[in-house]
């Protein structure tokens, strides 16, 4: 069943040799080659498989690293660092200072008359005494009335305003922010690919937060977004993140919004109950890390979500 092979080794400065072989080596010879073969092969796939696991570590490292850099800037900026920039109150709503009075005047004393020259050698006309002129007392100045005391904004609100005159009341508190100019774009950050969808009895809002520079410049800020409709013929206002509004549908607390850190850009879903609400627009609310209101972005409602 073996076969031989004979082989003959021919040097050129040398005797000839002969070499016989059997057919076992060679299928030796083969049986190594395929075990080399197979353990490439094994040793590829293990090699991609580890390739495959780092990246998932290095990914799950990247983002909870993202993560606590995110949590510690909250939790700074929660015991008041950095502090928030606070707009100063408009012009037209702070008090005008009131005047003082001003003290009467004195008035001048009256000049008294010379007498007129007599000629040399005339006797002087005897006359009767007259009596002393009574001297004038000057008149006092009247009492300057202390200053008024500055108006509070509740007393600026009750006193009585002459006619014709119209003063703004100044506007205090959470009011004093619905105040600030409102701008529809900005700079460094933009919401879009909005897309509006109804899920049941709710309204599903997906969207994106961009960053409108370069990758190495990070854009951080809070993001509300406001839906405003009717709800039984009187005017509504819901937020997300749930928040308390002002009367004018600013959120009270700017930290309360959705938080945001993104080098290129985030998708975000928002969802709201509208089971018999009428819808009419949508607002996204975007402030910076120190509190100033950045962007306004107003969208409606598309018409075959409106109605419930």
């Amino acid at each position: 069943m073996w076969k031989k092979f004979n082989i003959l080794l021919v040097r050129k400065d040398g005797p000839v040799q002969p070499l016989q072989l059997g057919s076992w080596a060679i299928y030796a010879l083969l049986a190594l080659l395929l075990l080399a073969l197979v353990g490439m092969g094994v040793g590829g796939y293990l090699f991609y498989r580890q390739h495959l696991i780092l990246n998932k570590l290095l990914k799950d490292t990247r983002r909870l690293t993202l993560s606590t850099q995110g949590l510690e800037r909250m939790l700074s900026e929660q015991d008041g660092w950095p502090r928030p920039r606070m707009a100063p109150p408009p012009l037209a709503s702070r008090p005008a200072p009131a005047p003082t009075p001003k003290p009467a005047a004195k008035p001048a004393p009256r000049p008294s008359a010379a007498p007129a020259a007599k000629p040399a050698g005339v006797p002087a006309p005897q006359s009767k005494a007259a009596p002393p002129p009574q001297q004038e007392r000057p008149a006092q100045p009247a009492a300057a009335s202390p200053p008024p005391p500055p108006a509070s904004a509740a007393t600026a609100k009750a006193a009585p305003r002459p006619a014709g005159e119209q003063r703004p009341e100044p506007v205090q508190g959470a009011a004093a922010q619905d105040l600030e100019p409102e701008s529809d774009s900005a700079s460094w950050v933009e919401v879009r690919n909005v897309q509006q969808s109804r899920s049941g009895g709710s309204l599903v809002v997906r969207f994106e937060v961009a960053n409108k520079q370069e990758p190495q410049d990070q854009a951080d800020g809070y993001l509300f977004l406001i839906l405003r409709g009717q709800r039984r013929g009187s005017p509504w206002l819901e937020a997300w993140p749930p928040t308390r509004l002002t009367p004018l549908g600013r959120p009270e607390n700017y930290k309360r919004g959705a938080p945001f850190s993104v080098r290129r850009y985030r998708a975000l879903k928002a969802r709201f109950a509208i089971a018999d609400k009428h819808l009419e627009q949508l607002e996204f609310i975007i402030y910076d890390r120190q509190g100033e209101l950045v962007l306004v972005q107003r969208l409606p409602i598309s018409s075959k979500l409106r109605k419930p």
